[in-house]
């Protein structure tokens, strides 16, 4: 019930909540969880190029968009056609680039995923309530930050074999997984 609260959705309103009014608020916004751990100087997210994307996320490639989207009735439904083994953007570090968020309406586009899952009798989502909607609207448009930005699932406290794999390979130790 947790991921219900209004909290977990914050991220998505940061620009209207920063600004007045579009256009008179901050040009680059950055997000972080509450259970990140900062290792690192953020002022490098502020002046990195997004190159036209309006935001830039760790693209976690464990986990795929059929992880969390029912992606065969979301194209019964005949809301698009997405790729069931794409790659997700993991939200925990989120860069803005505000100017091109609000041009591409990407808040209006979460809103109206968020509304199809309120107004459908069955389960559009399969685990996650904030994460598939920002998936499904953006859609792959993110510029890719890279893996140091975030390392996914270290503070869960349970995961697939998988996920724990490639914590493994990535340099964790095995001990602290189990």
């Amino acid at each position: 019930k947790g991921l219900a609260s209004p909290f977990n959705f914050a991220p998505f309103y940061m620009p209207q909540f920063m600004g007045d009014a579009p256009g008179h608020g901050p040009k680059r916004l950055i997000y972080i969880d509450t259970d990140t751990v900062i290792n690192g100087d953020i002022g490098e997210l502020h002046s990195m190029d997004l190159h036209g994307h309006p935001c830039g996320a760790v693209k976690y490639c464990l986990q795929t968009l059929q992880t969390y989207i029912d992606i065969k009735l979301v194209k019964k439904m005949g809301w698009g056609n997405f790729n069931p083994e794409a790659c997700i953007a993991n939200r925990g570090v989120l860069v803005v680039d505000v100017p091109r968020w609000e041009e591409t309406n990407l808040t209006l586009k979460i809103e109206e995923w968020m509304e199809r899952y309120k107004n459908t009798d069955q389960d559009i989502w399969l685990g996650g309530m904030s994460q598939p909607p920002w998936l499904l609207a953006m859609n792959g448009d993110f510029a890719e930050l890279g893996q140091e930005w975030n390392c996914h699932s270290l503070g869960r406290t349970s995961m697939s074999s998988s996920e724990g794999s490639g914590l493994i390979q990535a340099g964790f130790d095995d001990l602290v997984l189990e």
